[in-house]
């Protein structure tokens, strides 16, 4: 399966690990991987609105994934 093809879903929380908020990104074929490192919620709500399309096809995109 093409990841670059695949629309995940994208829920804020809080970061259990760090300071700030983080963001959990879950794929159709049910991946999870985290985009850490949102001082704030709004700036993790920003991140989905601009810079989420341009992650979502970037195959060397950072995250970490869930373990």
């Amino acid at each position: 399966m093409n990841r670059n093809v695949d629309i995940p879903s994208f829920t804020v929380e809080n970061d259990p690990v760090g300071l700030g908020w983080r963001i959990a990104v879950r794929w159709p074929d049910g991946r999870i991987e985290y985009v850490t490192g949102m001082g704030t919620e709004d700036q993790a709500l920003q991140w989905i609105i601009n810079d989420a399309p341009q992650w979502v096809m970037d195959p060397d995109r950072l995250t970490t994934p869930k373990t």
